[in-house]
């Protein structure tokens, strides 16, 4: 008996709208903790050469000029707009920083078992259980529709699944 098992990784809850915070997506709750390989854009009003994309790096930092390092895992955009803004007054006077997120890469999801293409798979936001089935292709003849597992990241829970039920709406 082999079971289809989703291994959900990385952040798996809604993502509100952001208001004026400064993300260019909406789609990016206020309070999203940044994440390994998450791109940022960086502005500094008047000072164009100190901003541009920059990447979180796998240590979870990001480097700036004037100011070298900053950790950006784990924080909001808030936080580290403010600790870039603080750094950078050393050497500006009054800086105007504003950060954004352009791209989410930290969330993922793997899909591994009875299905056609399992992987590891980026997303940019909250993928249904049926949207994570069909990033991988779907389900290969062999396998066990009302035996999928869903295993949440953060918490490591497990939820049994029956596919059958959650297409039918139950």
């Amino acid at each position: 008996m082999r079971r289809v098992w989703l291994l959900a990784l990385g952040l798996l809850a809604p993502l509100p709208a952001l208001g004026a915070a400064g993300s260019e997506r909406s789609d990016i709750s206020i309070d999203y903790r940044i994440g390994k390989e998450d791109i940022l854009e960086v502005a500094v009003f008047r000072f164009e050469d100190l901003g541009g994309p920059v990447t979180v790096r796998p240590d979870g930092r990001i480097t700036l000029d004037l100011i070298g390092d900053v950790q950006a895992e784990g924080r909001t955009v808030t936080e580290i707009a403010e600790e870039i803004t603080e750094k950078l007054a050393s050497f500006i006077p009054q800086p105007k920083v504003t950060l954004a997120v352009t791209e989410i890469k930290s969330m993922k999801v793997s899909v591994l078992g009875r299905v056609t293409a399992p992987g590891l798979f980026s997303v940019g936001s909250n993928p249904t259980v049926l949207q994570a089935i069909a990033m991988a292709k779907g389900f290969t003849p062999w396998a066990k529709k009302s035996r999928i597992v869903l295993v949440r990241g953060e918490t490591g829970k497990r939820v049994k699944i029956d596919y059958d039920d959650v297409v039918a709406g139950s």
